[in-house]
């Protein structure tokens, strides 16, 4: 509870119409944006005028459905958005409108990306696209919804969609068509899995890129979209110098195998009937290359194929994190995607750090940092902040004189996470699902000055993001 009252609904957005205008002609066939392919479309609108101040950022309304404009000109207006939405028709009347998260808060939340991304459909369940600037809600573990928040990271991992290119050799597949291009549905709806089609003799069968960054020390993820074929096992596997670590999942029961040696491994169910399947592992050496396998048990290794299409592959990727993120999809070079940034003024919101006060949420994370604590929220003054360290533990800093107790939020389930100050900032400490662990002693310094921002899921300064996602 903080006082003044401060709901910000992070499951959903409000919007705000403040013009409209009539299309002056048809609007033409939307198109697919280039790269991404089954995940975001685009079309231009024309208008005699577009009515001042319209500008990228924010929504236009057609025929009741919500558009994001990426673009403006004098008499255009750009949309850019997930392909799950049907393309606009017509010459419609639009309306324009700004939009924030929706709530009880005072002045206007500032959201930013500055890159696309990908997220999971909270309807639908599929892999979608949210151009720039746009916020992404997903299912939280809980299967309540929830704004997705990451920090940036790059696909190392080039076509990571077409695997019938020269980037991907081949080994023990069909001579002739080793791969089988967009042959079923995606993760996205689009008909871009490709299938890998084995030979018929005693061989390994596989697929593999090489020529990735990444040394000795450094933890890396590498995760695939896969779907049974004729064959039911499939294998993610690190090349660590000479060593094979080889990593079975169960493609008909959802299961992961026997994990080799300094992995972890981790398998999400997915549209279409896919999984995600990924693998982290720390390198010991250097990365020569990645492999995706094809197994005809629980054992990697040779056997006869059949000649058929063994397993269906999608949407490769290779992070520098200890956890897969959102999907960031690859042709000829590698991508990055950008960070969430999200804060709402503190003036009126909250007060500041010495006075009493709780700020309370819903959270969870998709994985936890060997060296790097994760902010839930902070504002813009000196020690004064909630963070998920290293052990999945949630503390808050109040002033120099040291963190809260705390309480375990950063084991993949939803929890509810608040911090509390008591009258006159004296002390300060932290609850889960109601909960008030006596682990350490409370702060007893309280934090100066006034805060003009409240942070939501980084560091005021942008670091450290919480790479999870928030709601009330």
């Amino acid at each position: 509870i903080a006082s003044p009252l401060v709901n910000l609904p992070l499951d959903q957005i409000e919007l705000m119409p403040f013009a409209a205008a009539t299309a002056s002609a048809a609007i033409p066939a939307a198109t697919d944006v280039a790269g991404w392919v089954g995940l975001l479309r685009t079309v231009t609108v024309t208008f005699t005028a577009v009515p001042d101040g319209v500008a990228a950022g924010q929504y236009a309304i057609i025929n009741g459905e919500q558009y994001p404009i990426v673009a403006t000109t004098a008499t255009t207006v750009t949309l850019e958005y997930s392909s799950l939405l049907a393309d606009p028709t017509g010459t419609p009347v639009v309306q324009f409108a700004l939009w924030r998260f929706a709530g009880k808060y005072r002045g206007l939340s500032s959201y930013s990306r500055a890159s696309r991304k990908t997220y999971i459909d909270p309807l639908t369940g599929q892999v979608t696209g949210a151009p720039a600037g746009f916020p992404a809600f997903e299912r939280m573990a809980d299967g309540g919804i929830g704004l997705l928040l990451e920090g940036s990271s790059t696909n190392l991992l080039l076509d990571s969609e077409a695997f019938d290119s020269a980037n991907w050799t081949k080994s023990g597949l069909d001579a002739a068509t080793p791969i089988i291009a967009n042959a079923i549905a995606a993760p996205d709806g689009s008909m871009t899995a490709d299938g890998l089609k084995e030979d018929a003799a005693n061989t390994w069968k596989n697929i593999a890129q090489g020529g990735i960054t990444a040394n000795a020390g450094e933890t890396i993820t590498f995760s695939v979209y896969l779907k049974a074929g004729t064959q039911s096992w499939a294998g993610l596997t690190i090349r660590d110098g000479v060593s094979y670590l080889h990593t079975p999942f169960d493609l008909a029961n959802g299961q992961v195998g026997t994990v080799a040696t300094g992995v972890t491994a981790k398998i999400e169910a997915a549209a279409n009937g896919f999984y995600r399947c990924s693998v982290t592992y720390t390198i010991q050496t250097g990365l020569t290359s990645v492999l995706i396998y094809v197994y005809n048990s629980a054992t990697p290794g040779l056997y006869i194929g059949t000649g058929a299409t063994a397993i269906y592959v999608w949407g490769a990727q290779i992070e520098a994190l200890p956890f897969a993120t959102s999907y960031i999809p690859t042709t000829t070079t590698t991508v990055t995607r950008a960070v969430d940034m999200l804060s709402i003024p503190a003036p009126g919101n909250i007060y500041p750090a010495q006075t009493e006060r709780t700020i309370i949420l819903d959270t969870d994370v998709l994985g936890l940092f060997s060296n790097i604590t994760q902010y839930i929220w902070a504002t813009d003054q000196l020690y004064d902040s909630m963070v998920i360290n290293t052990a999945g533990m949630a503390g808050a800093q109040n002033g120099a004189g040291g963190w809260s107790n705390t309480a375990q939020v950063g084991d993949g389930n939803v929890h509810r996470a608040a911090a509390v100050v008591n009258p006159g900032g004296a002390t300060h400490y932290v609850a889960a699902d109601g909960i008030i662990p006596t682990n350490t002693a409370y702060p007893t310094a309280a934090a100066t000055g006034t805060p003009t921002r409240l942070y939501i899921g980084s560091y005021s300064s942008g670091a450290n993001h919480l790479y999870g996602h928030i709601r009330n």
